[in-house]
């Protein structure tokens, strides 16, 4: 346990000093700060602004609408339950939002960015990333750097539409959006960035810890002669979708339109 003299309870302002402090927030809006060493800064209740400092820290905003930095160091930066702005800072960090719809940030560094639940706004920044929207609908963007976009989706919901009027094909018995959002991919950049795609949620395309096949990707164009095929890619709406086992059309990305994407420009994991 922390002796008492480094934990530092916040009304207003509240700094942490040249040690591994524990800086925490209490009721209301607070601002708080880490300084020098490796702190654990939490924001609490109310819309609380946080900062890391130097070194490697973890930093939370917890409740309320906060806004979360992460500093100097590689650090771990989470929102919390409200609507949070959370960035990383000059180093590699962990960089989530967690609930509700947030606007996460890298910044500098080879990041991992992930928005959480909610419709979020996720930007990697500087650096080569890995990031993921998580639920919800959400906003994607790299940044500089060649990134790694990652996507999963569980048990969709049931609105579904007939197949041939998404592809014009009646091998596709159903079109169905993921649960888990559809999410808007802004920069993506062929043969820089790679989109990642869960095994065991896309379960149709690969066994976990093998390759992916190239070949289980083509366009909409080419689908007619390719029905094998597993990722579709509409370059004229710049949808991305998935064709489960049951032969539904699962979207899950929206890109821009016309890109010369190319079955290299995915991996599994």
């Amino acid at each position: 346990m922390l002796p008492f003299s480094k934990v530092l309870i916040a009304i207003f302002h509240s700094y942490g000093g040249k040690d591994d402090d524990w800086v925490s927030g209490n009721r209301g809006d607070d601002e708080l700060h880490g300084n020098r060493g490796s702190d654990t800064v939490r924001g609490g209740d109310g819309n609380d602004t946080a900062y890391g400092g130097k070194d490697n820290d973890l930093v939370r905003g917890e409740e309320g609408e906060d806004l979360v930095f992460g500093g100097q160091g590689s650090d771990n930066v989470r929102g919390g339950t409200g609507n949070d702005s959370v960035y990383g800072g000059k180093d590699d960090d962990l960089v989530a939002g967690e609930e509700g719809n947030d606007l996460v940030s890298g910044n500098r560094g080879n990041d991992t960015v992930r928005g959480g639940v909610g419709d979020d706004m996720v930007f990697g920044g500087k650096g080569d990333d890995l990031i993921e929207g998580g639920g919800g609908n959400d906003l994607l963007e790299g940044g500089q750097g060649s990134d790694i976009f990652r996507f999963e989706f569980f048990e969709s919901e049931t609105f579904i539409l007939d197949g041939t009027q998404v592809f014009g094909f009646d091998t596709l018995n159903n079109f169905v959006p993921g649960d888990s959002g559809v999410d808007s991919l802004t920069d993506f950049t062929s043969g820089e960035d790679k989109i990642q795609l869960d095994a065991n949620s896309f379960d149709e395309l690969i066994e976990p810890g093998d390759t992916f096949n190239p070949d289980e990707f083509t366009t909409l164009d080419e689908f007619a002669q390719n029905q094998d095929a597993n990722l579709v890619y509409d370059s004229d709406q710049g949808l991305m979708y998935y064709i489960d086992a049951d032969n539904n059309a699962i979207q899950f990305l929206q890109l821009d339109s016309n890109l010369d994407i190319t079955g290299d420009d995915f991996e599994t994991i």
